[in-house]
């Protein structure tokens, strides 16, 4: 590690706008090391300024990985309780998306002229299928 950069280690999987996955050295648009959340595409570059130089995947910049272990500390009782945690995370995303994909339009317009004026021919089915002619 060099004074002049202080990025050590990256973990992010809910913030928007940045990278999802794990990231070492460099910074947060480049990497040293850079795992995405698909596990697919990874990144490996041979300097930064965070480590000393040298490659890290071979010849390769991108690499796939084929096996990763991964260790929890906390015994079974915290692995369980997060993994519950996640299942509930999961479910409250699931139902956001579902939720913004079932918007009802006519919310939006608060009376029949705008509902009119807006959509025309869309909510016609809103009006009883009223004839414009009279």
């Amino acid at each position: 590690r060099t004074p002049s950069n202080a990025s050590y280690q990256w973990l992010n999987i809910k913030s928007h706008g940045l990278a999802h996955g794990m990231g070492f050295g460099g910074t947060t648009e480049g990497f040293r090391l850079f795992v995405p959340e698909s596990l697919e595409e990874c990144t490996a570059t041979s300097s930064c300024p965070t480590y000393e130089a040298g490659r890290l995947a071979g010849s390769d910049e991108k690499f796939n990985i084929h096996t990763m272990e991964v260790w929890g500390c906390g015994g079974e009782d915290v692995v369980a309780a997060a993994l519950a945690a996640q299942k509930v995370s999961r479910e409250i995303e699931n139902e956001t998306i579902d939720k913004a994909r079932k918007v009802d339009r006519a919310e939006f317009f608060n009376n029949e002229f705008d509902q009119e004026m807006f959509l025309s021919n869309t909510m016609s089915h809103a009006s009883g299928g009223k004839d414009r002619t009279g």
